[in-house]
């Protein structure tokens, strides 16, 4: 079995979520490397520091704007 790994998405990319198709196509409008959040005792990782993801904010047809993680939502991008 082949693992999911998230891709990197830039401003602009347009892109599908498979698992929702009613939302229509989206426009990526914000995309930000995610890795771990600081916090006054420490660090906590969002994901493996040996993994890239990304936080999105993804404008869809369906009009609504929805932040999404990479590497926890299966994206594909749109030719």
């Amino acid at each position: 079995m082949t693992q999911w790994r998230p891709i990197p998405f830039a401003l602009g990319d347009r892109v599908v979520n498979p698992d929702r198709p009613k939302w229509g196509e989206g426009i990526v409008t914000i995309a930000h490397h995610v890795g771990g959040m600081p916090l006054m005792d420490g660090t906590v990782w969002i994901f493996s520091p040996k993994q890239k993801g990304q936080r999105l904010c993804v404008k869809f047809a369906d009009g609504r704007t929805r932040t999404l993680l990479s590497a926890t939502t299966v994206l594909h991008k749109v030719d």
